[in-house]
């Protein structure tokens, strides 16, 4: 199974200020397992950009309703993000 997210909202999600430029590629895989460490194991990561996607293997109904809710949550950063702007 595969998801694509966008690493900024990484950053929102914990608080912290999007920086300008994408920071060291290590650092952006420790932020993604550590959000991401209740899908199956292992997960392989790939970084394009501030695009990141994880591939893990078949998931449980546990993760897929987790995982739904961090889509949940991410499109809602998104929205407050918009709007912030505006």
């Amino acid at each position: 199974m595969q998801i694509e997210i966008d690493v900024r909202t990484l950053f929102e999600f914990t608080g912290r200020p999007v920086p300008d430029k994408i920071p060291p590629l290590a650092d952006l895989e420790t932020m993604v397992r550590e959000q991401f460490s209740f899908l199956p194991q292992p997960i392989e990561i790939q970084f394009d950009g501030w695009r990141g996607i994880i591939t893990y293997p078949e998931e449980s109904q546990l993760h897929e309703r987790k995982l739904e809710g961090f889509r949940k949550r991410q499109q809602s950063v998104r929205l407050r993000v918009i709007m912030a702007r505006q």
